[in-house]
């Protein structure tokens, strides 16, 4: 798949082209100090594909990074859902990562980079084939 033009909405469908590109505009200020954490995650998370839908736990997580119905988005199956980032569930599973990325931001303001179940036992440690190239 191809990279977004400058400016255009963040895309994807299943690319690892998110490795490192986009993670900056995904990370905040309470999010994972390197990229490679964040890149590591997502793919533990999701294998890079937008469309995963994963029920986990009476939950379930939607898309790229995996966001649940229970806390942070709108489906039928949790009434009624907190749905803090405003906004349905299938909005996580089409190829415009805008609002997918503004709500994980939400995430990792309010709940860390440990919301993401695959973070510690697979990405806190032994990132070298992590590792972002500068461009």
């Amino acid at each position: 798949p191809s990279v977004a033009a400058p400016g255009s909405p963040l895309r994807s469908a299943r690319w690892s082209g998110f490795r490192c590109h986009h993670w900056t505009a995904s990370s905040s200020r309470s999010g994972p100090k390197r990229k490679e954490e964040g890149i590591c995650t997502i793919f533990h998370s999701s294998g890079y594909d937008t469309q995963t839908i994963v029920k986990n736990n009476g939950k379930t997580e939607y898309g790229l990074f995996q966001i649940n119905n229970k806390m942070w988005c709108r489906d039928n199956q949790i009434l009624p859902s907190r749905n803090i980032c405003g906004i349905s569930c299938n909005k996580f599973l089409d190829d415009d990562l805008t609002d997918d990325v503004m709500c994980a931001k939400k995430i990792l303001d309010s709940e860390g980079i440990d919301y993401w179940l695959a973070h510690k036992p697979l990405c806190s440690e032994k990132l070298e084939q992590w590792l972002c190239e500068e461009l």
